[in-house]
């Protein structure tokens, strides 16, 4: 974990010195019930950033999923599509489909964001497992996936994707 210092003093002359020491923020004394509390949501904010970017997983990473009684350790190039189901998600690969008590936010912060896509509010795609991109209906696309399923993708999304994939 990365510290993120913020330096505090009386005396303002040591404010340029502590950025030499790489100060995340500087407080002057006295210090406003305001001006700290702002410090602190920057600090929190940098904090959460930092572990979504280390909790980033690789394409060649694996992740374990369970379902029931049934467990799998997957690579992350062989995931097809994550779906909504409920307070669920459905995780599709090879011929399986278990569901997940994670939310499709949570999931799409541990993924490579140059891999999966999030097409819709219901579900994210692995890129590299698309195998027809169809336009449809009022600026969305649509995409056949290797399996056999079609995913719309929202007039919303369609453009971002255009663009990912350099269309």
């Amino acid at each position: 974990m990365k510290f993120k210092v913020v330096f505090t003093t009386a005396y303002d002359e040591f404010a340029i010195k502590s950025f030499e020491y790489n100060a995340f923020d500087y407080l002057l004394k006295p210090i406003s019930a305001d001006r700290f509390e702002k410090s602190m949501e920057k600090v929190i904010n940098a904090i959460e950033k930092d572990q979504l970017r280390t909790e980033e997983k690789s394409i060649h990473s694996q992740i374990f999923i369970k379902d029931g009684d049934y467990c799998w350790l997957v690579k992350i190039a062989d995931l097809e599509l994550f779906e909504v189901d409920g307070n669920y998600t459905r995780v599709f690969f090879e011929n399986h489909k278990p569901m997940i008590y994670k939310s499709l936010q949570k999931i799409i912060a541990t993924l490579p964001s140059n891999e999966f896509f999030r097409a819709n509010r219901q579900q994210v795609i692995n890129i590299r497992k698309i195998s027809k991109i169809t336009p449809w209906f009022s600026g969305n696309l649509k995409v056949t996936m290797n399996n056999g399923k079609e995913i719309e993708i929202s007039r919303r999304q369609a453009n971002a994707f255009k663009e990912l994939l350099s269309l």
